[in-house]
C-alpha cells in the first residue's frame, strides 16, 4: 500500500492536510508542465508567476518579486537564476541606484510571456470548470482556510480543544 493511500484512508487523515496539499500542488505542477508545453510555453510551471509578474510590471528586483508573490527570497532567487540561465530574464542596472540590479524579460522571455497569457486564460477557465465539478470554489476555500489559521493558529486551537475536553 502506498503512503498516499495509507494517509488518504487513515482515520486521522485530516491531521495530514499539509501532506495532501503538497501532493495536490505537485499534481497540478506536473500536469501544468504538460499543459504549458501544449501551449508552446517553455517555462517550468513553478516559474510562471515570476514571468507573469515581470511581464506585467517591467523591470523589478528579486525582492519585489518575492514580496509580491509571498515567496521566500531564497526560492525566488532559485527561479530567477533558472530563468536567467534559460535566457528568459536578464539583469540590468537600476537607474535610480547603481548598486542594485533589476530583472527584465529578454526578447525570448517576452515571447514566452505572450504565450503564457493565452495559456493562463485557459487555465483560469479550466479551474473554474473544476470548481463547478467539485461544487465549491477551491481557491476561495484555500484562502478561507489560510485566513482562519492566521487568525487562530493550530496551537491555539489545540489549547482550546484541551480546555473543552
Amino acid at each position: 500500500m502506498s503512503q498516499q493511500s495509507f494517509l488518504n484512508t487513515h482515520p486521522m487523515s485530516r491531521a495530514f492536510l499539509a501532506n495532501h496539499l503538497v501532493q495536490l500542488a505537485d499534481l497540478i505542477s506536473n500536469q501544468g508542465d504538460v499543459f504549458l508545453q501544449s501551449h508552446n510555453v517553455d517555462l517550468p510551471s513553478r516559474a510562471v508567476s515570476l514571468v507573469l509578474f515581470i511581464g506585467e510590471k517591467g523591470a523589478v528586483s528579486t525582492a519585489d518579486i518575492a514580496k509580491a508573490l509571498g515567496q521566500s527570497h531564497q526560492i525566488t532567487t532559485h527561479w530567477v537564476e533558472t530563468l536567467i540561465k534559460t535566457g528568459q530574464v536578464e539583469r540590468i542596472p537600476d537607474p535610480a541606484d547603481k548598486r542594485r540590479k533589476l530583472l527584465k524579460l529578454t526578447d525570448a522571455g517576452r515571447l514566452q510571456f505572450e504565450r503564457l497569457q493565452k495559456a493562463l486564460t485557459n487555465a483560469n477557465a479550466i479551474f473554474a470548470q473544476l470548481d463547478e465539478e467539485l461544487g465549491f470554489n477551491l481557491l476561495a476555500c484555500l484562502n478561507a482556510a489560510s485566513e482562519a489559521l492566521r487568525i487562530r493558529a493550530l496551537i491555539q486551537r489545540d489549547q482550546d480543544l484541551a480546555k473543552s475536553s
